[in-house]
């Protein structure tokens, strides 16, 4: 795992590294039927676009998690909206 954290709204998000792909996945915890329900699951980089990553930064300011590492050998980042998972910019 590369990171992961739970909000101030039961959300927990969790940053993995697997291989050449980075996975982000977000679940929902309910406190009063102690569930956890999916909410999202998206994943970076492929065989042949390898990304490796190796830090990850939670922003709850701008609602973005940040995650650096290299892909084919080289430096790289992606900014990454919490609420969808969707890449904002790599």
């Amino acid at each position: 795992m590369v990171g992961g954290i739970i909000d101030s709204n039961s959300r927990i998000y969790i940053v993995s590294s697997e291989s050449n792909t980075i996975k982000v996945s977000c679940f929902t915890f309910n406190p009063a039927s102690s569930s956890i329900s999916p909410t999202y699951y998206r994943s970076y980089g492929s065989a042949s676009v390898p990304f490796i990553g190796v830090v990850t930064v939670f922003d709850w300011t701008s609602d973005f998690i940040y995650v650096g590492g290299s892909v084919d050998d080289r430096p790289a980042m992606t900014k990454i909206a919490m609420s969808t998972g969707a890449t904002a910019s790599s």
